[in-house]
C-alpha cells in the first residue's frame, strides 16, 4: 500500500494512504502528519486486508435494528465457520456482492423474492449461473449455521419455498496420450513433471494435492504413489496409486537426485521453489504445442480417469483412485466415458446364431398343444426358444 506525500495551502505536509474496504467495495482513506506514523498505520491497515477483514465490516448493533444483519452474518461465517483456508478465500471474495446487495436488510427480513432480486441483481453484472449459484449458496449456508449455532431463532424462509438452479458444469474433452506427448515434447521442466505424474496418479492439479507432494510420498521399493487428499476429503486423507511402468521410475529416480543434490523438497519446484499455480504456464505450453482448444489443467484429472475407465477398470475402483467422495461423483462427471463402457460391455455379450431358413411364429390360441416345436419371437427378433411339451 503506497504512502502519498501532499502539501497543502498552509505550507504543512499531510501523508495519505488509500485502500479499497473488502465487505463494501468503496475506497477509504487515511491521513497522517507524519511519514513515520503514515507508513506505520498504512502497514497496520495491509496486515488487517489481509488477516483481519472482518475488522472491516461496518459497526452495527444487531440488538438495536431489530435483529441480525446480513452483512454481520456473512462476516460471521466467513471467520467463525469450520471452513478450510482456501474455502473461506473463495466464500470472502464471492459475498462481496451479497455485501452491497444486502447492506441494510435483515436476516429475518430475508424472503424468497429478495433472493430472486439478488440473483438478477448477479446476472445483470454479468455472472453466469453457475456463479450466482455459488454466491446464493454462501447465504443459505451462512443461514443454515447460524441456525445451528443458535446465533438465530429460526430460518427466514424454508428451503422448499426457495432453491437456486444450478448452471450447466462446462465439459472438457480430455486430453489423448498423442496430445499428452505433444504437450510434453515442448514443456518446461516443472510443467513437464506436473503433466507426467498426474497423468499417471490423477492428482487435483493445484498446491491440494499435485503441487504438495514430496519425495517422501514416492514410495520406489513398493511402486506406488502417496496422494493427499485434499481437505474437503476428509473421509479418505491419503489414496495410494500403483504406478507399474519401470520406466516412470527410472526418471523419478533422476528426478529425486537431481532435486536432492540442490536441497528441494517438492517434486513440482521453480527455480528451486515450491509454486502453487501453474495455470499461465500450462497455457503456454498447449500454445507451443499447437492446441487451440480450451484445456484447464484439470484436464489432466480427467486424462487420468478417463483412461482408466477406457480400460476396464470398474467404476469403484476408479473412483477410489480418483478420490472421488463415492461412485455417483465419477459417474456424472464422466458420464461420456461410462456410456462409452455400457457399449463396449454390450459388444461383449455372446451372438446366438440365427437360422435365415426358419418359418414364421405360428399364431397360438387357447386350444393350441406344442410338441417342442421352435419358434421366432415376433418383430424378427434373433432370440430363439424352444417350447416344452405342454399339454392340457
Amino acid at each position: 500500500m503506497a504512502v502519498t506525500k501532499r502539501k497543502l495551502k498552509s505550507g504543512k505536509i499531510k501523508y495519505r494512504a488509500y485502500w479499497r474496504n473488502p465487505y463494501t467495495g468503496k475506497i477509504e482513506t487515511g491521513s497522517w502528519t507524519s511519514e513515520g506514523k503514515a507508513e506505520k498505520e498504512s502497514d497496520a491497515v495491509a496486515f488487517r486486508l489481509k488477516h483481519e477483514r472482518e475488522t472491516f465490516l461496518p459497526k452495527r448493533n444487531p440488538i438495536e435494528k431489530g435483529g441480525l444483519p446480513v452483512i454481520d452474518l456473512l462476516g460471521l461465517y466467513t471467520t467463525k465457520a469450520n471452513l478450510t483456508d482456501s474455502t473461506r478465500d473463495r466464500t470472502f471474495h464471492h459475498a462481496k456482492d451479497a455485501a452491497i446487495f444486502f447492506a441494510d436488510d435483515m436476516v429475518a427480513d430475508l424472503t424468497p423474492e429478495k433472493m430472486v432480486a439478488f440473483e438478477q441483481f448477479l446476472s445483470n453484472k454479468g455472472n453466469k449461473q453457475n456463479t450466482i449459484s455459488r454466491k446464493v449458496c454462501i447465504i443459505t449456508g451462512a443461514i443454515t449455521w447460524a441456525k445451528k449455532k443458535k446465533i438465530i431463532e429460526a430460518r427466514p424462509f424454508h428451503s422448499d419455498d426457495y432453491k437456486c438452479e444450478s448452471g450447466k458444469n462446462k465439459t472438457f474433452a480430455p486430453l489423448t496420450p498423442i496430445e499428452i506427448r505433444r504437450v510434453m515434447d515442448v514443456a518446461a521442466p516443472h510443467v513437464k513433471r506436473a503433466i507426467f505424474i498426474n497423468y499417471l496418479t490423477g492428482a487435483r492439479t493445484g498446491p491440494s494435492e499435485l503441487l504438495s507432494m514430496t519425495w517422501d510420498d514416492f514410495f520406489f521399493d513398493e511402486r506406488f504413489v502417496r496422494v493427499h487428499s485434499a481437505e474437503k476429503n476428509r473421509d479418505i486423507p491419503w489414496r495410494d496409486i500403483p504406478v507399474d511402468d519401470d520406466s516412470a521410475w527410472d526418471l523419478f529416480a533422476s528426478w529425486r537426485d537431481e532435486d536432492t543434490a540442490q536441497g528441494i523438497l517438492f517434486v513440482i519446484s521453480y527455480c528451486g521453489k515450491p509454486i502453487k499455480r501453474f495455470t499461465g504456464a500450462w497455457r503456454r505450453t498447449l500454445k507451443r504445442a499447437g492446441i487451440k482448444r480450451k484445456l484447464p489443467p484439470y484436464s489432466l484429472r480427467h486424462s487420468f480417469v478417463t483412461e482408466l475407465l477406457k480400460s476396464g477398470a470398474d467404476l469403484k475402483t476408479t473412483s477410489e483412485m480418483a478420490g472421488h467422495s463415492d461412485v455417483g461423483t465419477t459417474v456424472r462427471i464422466y458420464q461420456h466415458t461410462t456410456e462409452l463402457m455400457r457399449k463396449q460391455a454390450a459388444r461383449k455379450l455372446p451372438t446366438i446364431p440365427v437360422d435365415a431358413n426358419d418359418e414364421a411364429p405360428k399364431k397360438k390360441t387357447e386350444d393350441s398343444r406344442y410338441t417342442g416345436e421352435v419358434y421366432k419371437s415376433p418383430k424378427n427378433d434373433p432370440l430363439l426358444y424352444t417350447s416344452k411339451n405342454k399339454l392340457q
